[in-house]
């Protein structure tokens, strides 16, 4: 399984774009590679589909050239289609491409406007399912990828100090088979092994904004987050020696954590949009938070990505213009068009259950100033 899950800055950079010929695909794939075939197929489906949208529309030669060029590598790229994860999400107009490839299946879908359609985007970067455990232990390091929706797997990484000796060069149990973290001398050479795994793991994780999640005893517990560097190093542990338990039993207890915390998050949002909504700061009514999307007024949206309400946002006044005509391409959705303005604008974002959004309906929004 091979994951490109995007960061908030990727999706913000895609959503910055706003020109003719854009054009969205979604595809369902497999990890297994003998199923690469079958994703590759749905995707020239749906390439001839948005094609033939395209020519409708009156897209000029060289924009439906360039674009059909920047998708032929693509599907003609077999390394491409060999390793996979349950979805691949894929960006091109006349000038870049881009590709993710996600651990949610998403399902079949492709969208051709003057903007990307990055809503299905939104469950990657507010309430992730996936982490990466860092299991520590005297004599072994783990370094695991886990998700609600994929197999876990353990990572090489080149560099991975494998026990606390290789990373110290001394023996620091003493011969006894344990820490004996009394010692004043130990604590630097423990300190010197945490240091060793973070300078292997921060090439991997540079780009990445998934939770961290450390199992282990102390008193690697408790050094690993003094040299850590990563913002999303989790404040929850799996305590104890993890060098008994299976990747699989590390990813449950690092899938009860995440649950944990986003079950925490949704109850802090509901708190937080109350008091607000008591000040005047907060509005649920779609057309509201469309015009407070288009002032740059929404400090928090809560929004149910699986919704569709057809139609336009004025880009002046923020009124909502509803259109049946869902197969319009310049009718890209009121939904989706403040989820655009909302990342454009700094806001918070999370993609949520509809029974978590006050009020009922498909967005919810907390303000920085009342409008």
């Amino acid at each position: 399984m091979q994951t490109d899950i995007p960061s908030r800055s990727d999706v913000e950079a895609l959503a910055s774009i706003q020109e003719p010929g854009c054009v969205s695909f979604y595809i369902p794939t497999n990890a297994k590679a003998n199923e690469s075939e079958r994703s590759r197929i749905e995707f020239k489906n749906l390439v001839r589909k948005a094609t033939e949208t395209l020519k409708s529309s009156g897209a000029g030669d060289s924009l439906m050239a360039s674009i059909r060029s920047s998708i032929d590598d693509l599907v003609d790229d077999p390394d491409a289609w060999q390793f996979q994860a349950n979805s691949v999400a894929v960006f091109v107009n006349g000038s870049i491409r881009r590709s993710y490839r996600l651990p949610s299946n998403l399902g079949s879908a492709y969208e051709v406007a003057d903007r990307f359609y990055i809503k299905p985007l939104l469950g990657a970067v507010s309430f992730p399912r996936s982490a990466f455990i860092l299991a520590l232990a005297q004599k072994s390091v783990r370094f695991i990828e886990m998700s609600a929706d994929i197999p876990a797997t353990e990572i090489a990484v080149p560099g991975m100090p494998t026990d606390v000796e290789s990373a110290t060069w001394s023996d620091l149990t003493n011969g006894r088979g344990s820490f004996s973290w009394s010692a004043e001398d130990q604590k630097p050479r423990v300190r010197e092994f945490a240091q060793a795994i973070e300078n292997a793991l921060r090439p991997i994780l540079a780009s990445s904004s998934r939770p961290l999640i450390i199992a282990a005893a102390e008193p690697l517990a408790s050094v690993y987050p003094l040299v850590s560097t990563y913002p999303q190093l989790a404040d929850e542990v799996i305590a104890g020696n993890p060098e008994d338990r299976s990747v699989e039993d590390l990813a449950e207890a690092a899938q009860r954590i995440l649950i944990g915390r986003y079950a925490r998050q949704r109850v802090e949002l509901k708190e937080r949009f109350q008091n607000l909504a008591a000040q005047d700061r907060a509005v649920t009514d779609v057309d509201a938070v469309a015009k407070a999307a288009t002032y740059k007024a929404i400090d928090t949206l809560l929004v149910d990505i699986t919704q569709r309400i057809p139609g336009l946002i004025d880009d002046v006044s923020g009124e909502v213009t509803r259109n049946d005509n869902d197969d319009d391409m310049t009718n890209y959705g009121v939904v989706d068009e403040v989820i655009r303005r909302a990342l454009l604008s700094d806001t918070r974002i999370f993609a949520v259950e509809a029974g978590d959004i006050p009020g009922g309906g498909p967005m919810a929004a907390s303000l920085r100033f009342p409008i």
